[in-house]
């Protein structure tokens, strides 16, 4: 088999397959990213959004269809943190412990090859995210792999509650003043991080272990934060502490691992009621690790319902751009994957990746 590039925009590659009037795919399985499954069913796309899904949605005059029988279409992956693209030297800002008027995509670099292989792995948005040097950083944007890349430019901003915030040469030097500088930053509502907040930016909360989710979580209750856990450490030991949060939890790529805490972790929290979301943390993992994720999480016990919502509805929540991506709905944007087998199935290759209704990659026949 060969690969068929079709981006535009910083992709910067052959240029979107124009698609005049709509795109029709109809004919397999379509996994809404809701919970629905429908044998036989269709997407059709018109002006870049989703504008019917179902069994019996028929291509109006001038849309081109395109027939998957056999195959599965879900929404494209989202990952919720990743610095895809972003330099080594660009990862983090050391100087200033706050920095929410710092655009982090003013550094990225959207035609490098590891962008290529998170779109042919079925990833079509995700939200630019720097390392944890800083206690605050932001704005971070969610970004499409396609045609249009700003899908919300001020998505979310970043805070760090643990040790790796804390460096020798400025403040703050400890976790208590690391606290209380930030509560003073996010309830400032005249300052820019406030503006962020009020704005609609999601806080998305790095934590290590169960102490720092304790004090992550004492921050966001305290401060009404629309917020997400970054939640490192083994997930199944937090279990109690997030059970029937309504809390989007982004927990870091799956390994094989004979440490079933780690393994089991995710299908533990989704059983709880938790939302969980998978994310690359790019360059730490891959984008087509999402996907393994999400596949050892379920033979590790998930529902590969949960999984495979993780993949696409989790991810959009935790980068507060659910409005707009994560599932196959009407008025939603046309962002879907074709793979060959159900989307969790990794011997089943992801064949098409569309994203605001243009085809973006394609996997043909040599």
């Amino acid at each position: 088999m060969s690969t068929r590039w079709l981006a535009a925009g910083t992709l910067a590659l052959l240029g979107p397959v124009a698609l005049g009037a709509g795109l029709l795919v109809r004919g397999g399985t379509v996994w809404t990213g809701t919970g629905e499954a429908l044998e036989g069913g269709a997407v059709l796309i018109r002006d870049g959004k989703v504008a019917a899904v179902g069994r019996d949605v028929t291509a109006p005059q001038g849309v081109r269809t395109i027939d998957v029988t056999g195959k599965h279409v879900c929404p494209g992956f989202v990952d919720p943190h990743s610095s895809l693209g972003l330099p080594t030297w660009e990862m983090d800002e050391t100087v200033e412990a706050v920095a929410a008027e710092m655009p982090v995509d003013a550094a990225v670099w959207m035609d490098r090859p590891e962008v290529r292989d998170a779109v042919s792995s079925g990833v079509t948005t995700l939200v630019l995210a720097p390392g944890g040097a800083n206690l605050l950083v932001g704005p971070c944007p969610a970004l499409k792999l396609g045609p249009s890349p700003v899908l919300k430019a001020e998505a979310a901003i970043k805070v760090t509650v643990g040790p790796s915030a804390l460096l020798w040469d400025r403040k703050p030097t400890s976790l208590p003043a690391l606290l209380d500088m930030l509560r003073g930053a996010l309830s400032d509502t005249e300052g820019p991080v406030g503006r962020l907040v009020a704005g609609g930016a999601i806080a998305q909360v790095a934590c290590d272990g169960l102490a720092d989710a304790e004090r992550a979580l004492g921050l966001i209750d305290g401060l009404h934060l629309k917020a997400a856990l970054l939640l490192g450490g083994a997930p199944s030991r937090a279990v109690d502490l997030l059970a029937g949060r309504d809390l989007p939890v982004v927990l870091p790529s799956l390994a094989l691992t004979p440490r079933d805490k780690f393994l089991v972790g995710p299908g533990q929290l989704a059983g709880r009621g938790v939302k969980v979301a998978f994310a690359s943390f790019a360059p730490a993992t891959q984008e087509a690790d999402l996907r393994t994720s999400a596949a050892l999480a379920v033979g590790a016990g998930m529902s590969p319902a949960a999984a495979l919502r993780a993949l696409t509805l989790g991810g959009a929540e935790a980068g507060g751009v659910a409005d707009r991506v994560g599932s196959l709905e009407i008025g939603k944007d046309g962002d879907l994957v074709v793979a060959a087998r159900e989307p969790l199935d990794l011997s089943g290759a992801i064949e098409l990746v569309v994203v605001d209704g243009e085809i973006i990659y394609e996997r043909v026949p040599q």
